[in-house]
């Protein structure tokens, strides 16, 4: 049985070369090029930059009917060397911003669908990960966020404060929470975020000095420790009270209040 060569002689640069030197090529007889990578690959840059856009759109052309095989080779080159990739793509998007912004838009409308999904999949499993990302993307726009919220209010003063007074009467239970755990995060006492519809559901809205049943408004929520004697804004240290009662208990210790 004949043995396989184990050199091909390129006739460009006209040198003796390893057979991984050369691409594949079905038409050959070998069914390897005639010229050497090296060769192959000065030529076909030669001949792009004689013109450029032709060039492009011959690249494009192939792209889109070797979709699959292009991606796989890609990916492949990609993965032998991340970190080279990762600096050449930084390289285009510095040199080339416009140029990149538009085909990210365009590829996210071409693939909106099976993007969204493919996100929403993505933060569902991993909430902690994006819980963290969103904390940081906060905290790196927090002085953007207060002076672009502060120049908006100061030039649409009227109308911000009467959003704000119908959002007051509107949400009642998260201004008390806010109120709240503002007071409380002040005292430097422990802080919780509470909602106020799972503290007068526990309680069956019933005043927890009294006994009496409260219409919801009637309803106000009570620190059993008063925060100002080291109580917490949590969940145990909350009970319903109706209003009378707990303006009569103020900051007192329940052994130094009776009803």
């Amino acid at each position: 049985m004949p043995r396989k060569p184990i050199t091909k002689y390129c006739s460009k640069c006209e040198q003796d070369k390893p057979i991984a030197e050369f691409s594949k090529a079905a038409r050959e007889m070998d069914g390897l090029q005639r010229w050497c990578r090296p060769c192959m690959r000065a030529y076909n840059k030669r001949k792009y930059w004689e013109d450029p856009e032709k060039g492009r759109q011959r690249v494009k052309d192939y792209a889109d009917e070797h979709r699959d095989e292009v991606r796989k080779r890609y990916r492949r080159l990609y993965w032998a060397n991340p970190e080279k990739y990762r600096q050449l793509s930084a390289a285009n998007q510095r040199l080339n911003p416009d140029r990149v912004r538009a085909y990210r838009l365009s590829y996210w409308q071409m693939n909106k669908i099976q993007l969204s999904e493919k996100s929403r999949a993505h933060r569902d499993a991993n909430p902690e990960l994006y819980q963290q990302k969103d904390r940081n993307a906060h905290q790196r726009r927090l002085g953007t966020r207060r002076a672009y919220g502060k120049a908006y209010y100061h030039a649409h003063t009227e109308a911000m404060s009467l959003y704000r007074k119908e959002w007051n009467r509107r949400n009642p239970d998260r201004v008390f929470e806010w109120k709240a755990r503002r007071h409380a995060a002040k005292l430097s006492t422990q802080v919780e975020r509470i909602n106020r519809a799972i503290v007068i559901e526990r309680d069956g809205s019933a005043c927890y000095i009294c006994g009496k049943v409260l219409e919801r408004h009637e309803i106000t929520i009570d620190h059993v420790i008063p925060l100002s004697k080291g109580g917490s804004h949590t969940y145990d240290n909350l009970r319903v009270a109706c209003r009378p009662c707990n303006s009569r208990k103020w900051n007192h210790l329940p052994g130094e209040y009776t009803p």
